[in-house]
């Protein structure tokens, strides 16, 4: 074992052996299940949002597609110019 790998181990073990508080992970938990509740609410809540969101992304997609379209047809007519 090299010394960057002896001071890597060492390092973890010293990590590994640190004392927690009292209900730490029940804290952890808590704020988890928490956040979980508040993703669930707002993605219960925001379905037209989310509808909307995608409607404008379909029709910017048709935009742009149709743009596109256009400057390929003006190039081209471009070209066939004596």
């Amino acid at each position: 074992m090299n010394e960057k790998e002896r001071i890597y181990t060492d390092w973890k073990t010293s990590r590994s052996k640190v004392d927690l508080p009292d209900g730490f992970s029940e804290r952890v938990m808590t704020k988890v299940v928490k956040q979980e509740q508040i993703k669930a609410s707002k993605s219960g809540s925001s379905t037209f949002r989310s509808l909307f969101e995608m409607a404008v992304r379909i029709l910017m997609g048709i935009g742009l597609s149709a743009l596109g379209i256009l400057r390929v047809a003006c190039l081209v007519g471009g070209l066939m110019r004596p």
